[in-house]
């Protein structure tokens, strides 16, 4: 069981359609990459409004982002029509930039972005997490040697290769770890 909500961004008119597992009295907010950033900001201006309630929750909210066309909406947060995340192709991305030019972003933050640096050791762990193991797909009836190479092939995101290795119920490319 689980509920479709939408937020309603006060200060700007802007709106937020997502689903999630689990009782209304749960704490989740939403996953969506700029509405948790414009809610981090000013939480005290965003309202949450319960659309429906039950177990075809996900259906449920894909008809209401396919019927408003939130993805191509100037007042929306979402940047597809779709229930899940993950990937979001060359499209998606181009959405995501129109969508976030023109915001501003605080000195600090400027700062913060460019003097991020990595430690060799952060990338070292980074690259060993990655070639554990190999990646079999049963999608293409294929080996990878790492998901890097499946992220290539498929064009998804690296947080989206893990969440099929994870759970199952999204595995799509029926993806299986090969320990080396």
């Amino acid at each position: 069981m689980g509920f479709v909500y939408r937020w309603h961004d006060n200060s700007n008119g802007k709106y937020y359609v997502g689903s999630h597992k689990g009782s209304t009295d749960s704490k989740y907010i939403g996953s969506g990459v700029l509405f948790r950033r414009a809610y981090k900001k000013r939480p005290h201006e965003f309202e949450r409004e319960i659309l429906y309630v039950g177990n075809d929750y996900q259906e449920v909210e894909e008809l209401v982002l396919l019927t408003l066309d939130a993805a191509a909406d100037e007042k929306s947060y979402n940047m597809k029509n779709a229930a899940l995340g993950g990937h979001m192709g060359a499209e998606g991305i181009k959405k995501m930039v129109a969508k976030n030019t023109g915001s501003k972003r605080s000195e600090e933050t400027k700062q913060k972005l460019r003097n991020k640096i990595v430690s060799n050791e952060t990338k070292q762990k980074m690259s060993e997490s990655m070639t554990r193991y190999n990646v079999y797909c049963g999608a293409n009836d294929k080996t990878y040697n790492n998901s890097k190479e499946v992220m290539a092939d498929f064009s998804y995101s690296h947080s989206y290769i893990r969440q099929m290795l994870n759970e199952p119920k999204h595995n799509i490319l029926k993806l299986q770890k090969i320990y080396k």
